[in-house]
């Protein structure tokens, strides 16, 4: 197989997200379940499922820290994809505080959190109840996003990658 993107491109150290390879070569082959993996890194190995000529999926095991790893395929248990896809691991954020605190429903209010695991390599977002906006990560421990139109006067925040859950 070849392995040409995956999505989502990086996720959470505790694992569990489903993540789909797209590529060529994967194999339909009733034979070949039970037999295909995708491999995170060197060894950690995740059983895939077929999900169509071009496509798999498989489940991201966890891993103890922050890391990239390289993804490749197998049909057989044996021979992995002549290419890999590089897969980002991240620390979970946490929020400690957030300036300000109160802005206009209208939104347009530069909101700077404070917090932990920020990383310039990942595309994040602050979420605003169920609205999610572009984070422009200033450090590990600090991110800049702009408050957007809200008709709740109150609203939780969130802060995630853009391409795993918030």
């Amino acid at each position: 197989p070849i392995i040409s993107s995956l999505l989502p491109l990086a996720g959470p150290l505790h694992g569990g997200i489903v993540v789909t390879a797209t590529g060529l070569g994967f194999s339909s082959d009733g034979a070949t379940e039970g037999f295909r993996f995708c491999k995170f890194g060197g060894s950690d190995i995740s059983p895939a499922s077929y999900a169509g000529p071009n496509a798999v999926v498989c489940v991201a095991p966890a891993v103890s820290e922050p890391s990239g790893v390289y993804v490749e395929v197998t049909n057989n248990q044996q021979d992995f994809s002549a290419s890999s896809q590089l897969f980002r691991y991240h620390g979970a954020f946490s929020l400690n505080s957030v300036e300000p605190h109160v802005g206009p429903v209208q939104g347009g209010v530069d909101v700077v959190v404070r917090g932990n695991h920020f990383s310039t390599s990942l595309a994040t977002v602050c979420q605003f109840g169920d609205v999610s906006v572009p984070a422009s990560v200033l450090s590990s421990s600090s991110l800049r996003c702009t408050t957007p139109p809200r008709s709740e006067a109150v609203v939780l925040l969130g802060v995630g990658a853009s391409d795993s859950n918030v």
